[in-house]
């Protein structure tokens, strides 16, 4: 041990070199200037003898500590820019200003000078996949302070997105729907390659495509033929987020109505009382047949429906009950989901079914007797005609005989002449039918032979 051996900073280093105590002796003068041990002292480092050695000293001791305390945020969004802050103090909590800190997150780091208040602060936009990361701040130190390094969390959070509708609004069922949507960063910047699903309608009816968004962030996609209730609906686009960037999602309203049809009526325009005619029409939309939908054809009070085949004709058959006359025909198609209702008009004439009549009495008549007169009356020949009137005639000129029957169930019609009284020879007989509402008029004539009275 050497104690109060003088002020020479040589004899200090002898002393620390040999590992001995040594102590520093300052005389000075009685002046309130120089020294330690004479008073009045001044304590104050004011003379080049205690300025040596303090800064001996502190060589032998090196560089003082220094802290860090990190000032910056916990969290920062991937790809948005941060700001990184740190203050630098030494062991005493005095700033340390002009200073270079150095702050790194994975691959990439920022620097800056410390101020007067020991503060630094520089930018770095984070590229690394969201999760928890860790931030170091370092000091390099040097030869008058000593180096420090703080490393503290800090958690890179997904960058948010933000999806906006594009796509169509108005959707025809049956027609292909154009669904699209553009993706940003933040809600300004196009975010491209990035998958986006569309889901239009809901429940067991929605139909969903995907899309990939290009360099302008817009994806689309088409769900293909829409088949969706008419009306309002809604459609859906998600994009589901990935380690960089946030889930979004956005939600549009939509329209959805029926293509509009089209409905010519094609068969013919008339036909008999009675008699089975084929209604036809056709069904279509922009000059594509709609096959297997119904078609109710209406002629008066009379109705029939039929269904529409591969090219979008429906046939249906109706017969005519109405008195013979001109009706108003509709035509109509109900609509669907996919089709928008349709009709079609015109007129159709019921013209008189077409009767026969054949003479079936007597033809050999006799002067004085009376004279069995007999007809048949048909529809087309084949169907008896009921109820119906008919008048025969026997002879011509100023001794015609005559009588009036009506028809039975088989269409048989008969009456006398009580005495008949024509000339002898060969005669005619005639059977008539006048006609009415639905059958036309119809005669038929027989050779009579009439002989004398008979004695």
């Amino acid at each position: 041990m050497v104690n109060e051996d003088s002020t020479s900073v040589a004899n200090l280093d002898a002393s620390v070199a040999t590992g001995v105590s040594w102590g520093y002796l300052d005389t000075g003068t009685n002046n309130y200037v120089d020294g330690f041990q004479r008073p009045p002292v001044n304590w104050t480092i004011n003379t080049d003898a205690k300025r040596a050695f303090f800064n001996e000293t502190l060589k032998l001791a090196g560089p003082p500590l220094t802290s860090l305390t990190y000032t910056g945020p916990a969290t920062s969004d991937f790809n948005d820019e941060a700001t990184l802050s740190a203050t630098l103090t030494d062991s005493w909590g005095n700033a340390l200003a002009n200073r270079a800190l150095i702050f790194q997150l994975g691959l990439q780091s920022c620097s800056a000078t410390t101020g007067a208040t020991g503060d630094a602060a520089c930018m770095l936009t984070p590229n690394a996949a969201a999760g928890n990361s860790s931030l170091s701040v370092s000091f390099a130190g040097g030869d008058e302070f000593q180096a420090a390094t703080l490393r503290v969390p800090l958690t890179i959070a997904h960058e948010e997105t933000a999806l906006a509708y594009r796509g169509d609004a108005a959707l025809i069922n049956g027609v292909s729907a154009h669904l699209s949507a553009v993706l940003t960063e933040d809600g300004t910047t196009p975010l491209g390659g990035r998958a986006v699903t569309f889901t239009l309608g809901s429940g067991e009816g929605a139909q969903t495509c995907a899309g990939v968004t290009d360099a302008n962030g817009l994806a689309a996609c088409s769900p293909g033929s829409t088949h969706q209730p008419l009306g309002g609906g809604a459609v859906l686009a998600t994009f589901a987020g990935d380690p960089f960037y946030a889930a979004s999602t956005t939600a549009a309203d939509v329209a959805v109505s029926a293509v509009k049809s089209g409905l010519t009526y094609t068969g013919p325009s008339s036909g008999d009382f009675n008699d089975p005619v084929t209604l036809t029409a056709g069904l279509s939309a922009a000059e594509a047949p709609i096959p297997g939908v119904a078609i109710v054809f209406t002629e008066g009070t009379q109705s029939c429906i039929g269904q529409t085949d591969a090219q979008g004709v429906a046939k249906c058959s109706i017969t005519p009950g109405a008195p013979a006359g001109t009706y108003p025909l509709a035509v109509g198609f109900a609509g669907s989901d996919n089709f928008q209702p349709s009709s079609a008009s015109s007129t159709f004439t019921v013209t008189k079914e077409e009767a026969k009549i054949a003479y079936s009495g007597a033809t050999a008549l006799v002067n004085g007797s009376a004279g069995h007169l007999a007809a048949t009356l048909t529809e087309d020949g084949r169907t008896p005609l009921a109820g119906q009137s008919v008048s025969f005639s026997l002879g011509s000129g100023s001794t015609t005989q005559g009588c009036t029957a009506t028809t039975d169930a088989g269409g048989s019609a008969s009456c006398s002449v009580a005495s008949v009284n024509q000339p002898p020879g060969t005669g005619t007989i005639g059977a008539a039918f006048a006609g009415d509402t639905r059958e036309k008029a119809a005669t038929d004539t027989a050779a009579s032979q009439v002989s004398a009275t008979s004695a």
